[in-house]
């Protein structure tokens, strides 16, 4: 069972994998300071256990996904130094 997934100061390239969200036993998870592009992927939202998300630092663009709204365990999402658009889901904050 794996709870962290630490990948942080590399240089991976591409989207972040749909696939992330069948790892629901992950705690933290921690994809910063590289070079991902693309939107972050709803599929984090299966990731009822988790309490850290940090995707801080890449070339992410689009929307923060409302599904990040689904994990009530969730301590802290650091997602600065992207260009991500649009508006804070408010479901974040119920």
């Amino acid at each position: 069972m794996m709870v962290s997934f630490l990948l942080h100061g590399n240089f991976i390239t591409g989207d972040i994998p749909k696939e992330f969200g069948n790892l629901t036993s992950l705690v933290w998870l921690d994809l910063r300071n590289n070079r991902l592009i693309g939107e972050i992927t709803f599929s984090l939202g299966n990731l009822k256990k988790l309490k850290f998300l940090e995707l801080s630092r890449n070339n992410l663009t689009g929307t923060i996904p409302e599904s990040l709204a689904n994990i009530s365990s969730l301590n802290e999402i650091m997602l600065d130094s992207n260009n991500l658009t649009g508006q804070i889901p408010h479901k974040l904050f119920d």
